[in-house]
């Protein structure tokens, strides 16, 4: 096991947010993953992902071929279009959730690859078939999407992705890596040999006022400042660029609007309560 990585990535994440750890896989055997789902839908597919090969490059880190391989063998021909999907466990995530690894090809490649990742942003759990997606139609990352020579990284390279596009609160559902190359396979232009190693999966954990204000939005419209949250809102308050304040109104439902009429054309610092938590934004009144 990669304890000393574990180690090391556990502190740093105590010095800089309060984070739980809901997934650290270090791929030191594949065989024994738990609610991990693969699917070769390419095009005349054959094989899956499989155990690292420390012979081409090793392990980011711990034993030499710990660590997922996908390569141009995933179809029988020339030419055709390699898809593979490797499906992670089902998780309670939230907007802000942090889904990180490592990834690298072959050093000089001469066939480039490309890596996905997607997510499910429903949970409806529809698995990808050849040519559909299924229900991971969210696109977080492209690792060189254009399939340029050069353009996968050839050492072991940290990838970080924000978990976005979900509704407010939590959602259970999937993030997926997608090995989807054109022009593939033995003796067709694209695709090699890539790496996935060190897969961490962080639920960020919101402050109070963090959770009070998640969803909250607002927008200044015809001389009305219109405000939204997931909950009931308590109070409004404005004030001018020298500190007065201009406007003090209580609040009572979760989307409310607020007159500006009055108000001269100008800049202004708006405070708004909700469940005792207060956030500050700017707004500019035409």
């Amino acid at each position: 096991m990669k304890k000393i990585t574990l180690l090391v990535a556990l502190l740093v994440a105590s010095l800089t947010t309060n984070a739980q750890f809901l997934i650290d896989e270090d791929w030191d055997d594949i065989n024994t993953l738990v609610d991990y789902f693969a699917f070769n839908v390419s095009d005349d597919s054959v094989g899956s992902w499989f155990q690292g090969n420390p012979e081409v490059f090793p392990a980011y880190d711990g034993e030499p071929n710990s660590y997922l391989a996908a390569n141009f063998a995933l179809t029988s021909a020339p030419g055709r279009i390699i898809d593979l999907w490797g499906v992670t466990p089902i998780l309670d995530y939230k907007n802000g959730d942090i889904f990180s690894f490592y990834t690298r090809t072959i050093e000089e490649s001469t066939f480039p690859d490309r890596l996905e990742i997607r997510l499910d942003p429903d949970g409806s759990g529809i698995f990808p078939t050849s040519g559909d997606p299924g229900s991971y139609t969210n696109l977080l990352l492209s690792i060189n999407p254009d399939l340029e020579l050069g353009g996968y990284p050839e050492e072991w390279t940290l990838q970080t992705v924000t978990i976005s596009g979900l509704p407010a609160g939590t959602t259970s559902t999937r993030v997926a890596f997608r090995y989807w190359v054109t022009d593939a396979g033995l003796g067709a232009t694209n695709s090699n040999y890539i790496g996935i190693d060190r897969l961490v999966v962080e639920s960020v954990v919101l402050s109070v006022e963090e959770q009070s204000f998640e969803g909250f939005e607002h927008y200044v419209t015809n001389n009305l400042l219109h405000l939204s949250a997931n909950t009931t809102m308590e109070k409004v308050t404005l004030y001018n660029i020298l500190g007065q304040q201009v406007v003090s109104q209580k609040l009572t439902s979760n989307n409310e609007t607020i007159s500006l009429s009055e108000l001269q054309s100008g800049i202004y610092i708006a405070k708004v309560s909700i469940d005792g938590a207060r956030s500050s934004f700017k707004i500019v009144k035409k």
